[in-house]
């Protein structure tokens, strides 16, 4: 289990979290790997959620084929913020996309 109350962190309206090139999110004075994280019933239920969203799809294309070629290293918030997403949304949709480059840059 992740040793913080992660609800807190991710409501903090201070939060300054960025996806880092190790699939870890960084948060003020916290480090944690999504890929472990991954593994928790939280990650699941979170990701669950966000499937189930009408515009995931249409969320997750547009920063593939928008967003990310203009500006590769968008954070969560931002991300949030400019499509008007929940931060849970973008949080997922930006771990995905990461792991998708790295599925594809290890077919290559």
């Amino acid at each position: 289990m992740v040793n913080c109350n992660f609800q807190n962190v991710l409501l903090r309206s201070d939060f300054r979290g960025k996806l880092n090139s190790r699939s870890g999110v960084v948060f003020p004075g916290l480090l944690m790997n999504l890929e472990e994280f991954s593994k928790e019933k939280l990650w699941a239920m979170l990701v669950e959620q966000v499937h189930a969203s009408v515009m995931y799809p249409t969320h997750k294309a547009y920063t593939r084929e928008s967003i990310l070629p203009q500006k590769a290293d968008v954070t969560p918030l931002e991300l949030a913020e400019r499509l008007n997403l929940r931060l849970g949304e973008a949080i997922v949709i930006l771990d995905e996309l990461a792991q998708e480059r790295r599925s594809s840059a290890q077919t290559t």
